[in-house]
């Protein structure tokens, strides 16, 4: 399956959001379910944000990588993603996970658990209940040197060119100022107006 998005791909944007898109056909076309059920989608769209499933309590993963628009509807053109949570269970589990990069940046955890109680053979009921956290550190771009510029230089037949790598949702946004400089100009009249545009963090460096 490829065209999974994970959170650390959602790079200047996306809040995290973790998508599947089977055959990489995009996140609108891949039907994601929960015990043969729909989800409400995370946006305005039908896209399902994955992450808001608790991995604790699913059973397993069923995923059909043919199309099946017939029986779901145009969401399931790339296929169909069903998550079975657990039936019947009974104790307590919990797990969880740390990471450190070796740099600075870019650590995160996660902890999850569930609980449950009930047979439902012998009581008639079984209740659980399931929480998971995640947390990631902000990693930005000028904390590696490989990516500290989105603005590569390298040289083509004698030439210096420059290769822009830069992302359409870059945090924070870049910032256009204008402003009045007070002076005259002669030709026309007018008060001469000046403008600069940045970015907040390459001005901080």
């Amino acid at each position: 399956m490829q065209g999974f998005t994970t959170s650390s791909d959602s790079v200047g944007g996306g809040g995290g959001i973790q998508t599947a898109s089977i055959h990489d056909l995009g996140e609108a076309y891949t039907l994601v379910l929960l015990n043969g059920r729909r989800l409400a989608p995370a946006d305005s769209g039908s896209t399902i944000d994955v992450s808001s499933i608790p991995i604790s309590a699913i059973e397993r993963v069923e995923v059909l990588t043919d199309g099946a628009s017939a029986l779901y509807g145009s969401d399931a053109i790339a296929g169909v993603v069903n998550f079975i949570m657990k039936e019947n269970f009974q104790g307590f589990n919990i797990s969880a996970r740390y990471d450190k990069p070796q740099e600075t940046g870019g650590s995160g955890y996660d902890l999850g658990f569930t609980a449950g109680f009930g047979d439902i053979e012998s009581d008639g009921f079984n209740v659980m209940l399931s929480y998971s956290h995640n947390e990631k550190e902000q990693l930005k771009a000028v904390d590696r040197d490989f990516a500290s510029s989105g603005i590569i230089s390298f040289n083509d037949n004698g030439r210096d060119l420059y290769f822009f790598n830069g992302s359409p949702n870059a945090i924070p946004a870049n910032a256009r100022v204008r402003y009045d400089t007070g002076v005259i100009d002669p030709e026309t009249g007018e008060s001469i107006v000046n403008g600069r545009t940045f970015n907040p963090y390459a001005a901080e460096k």
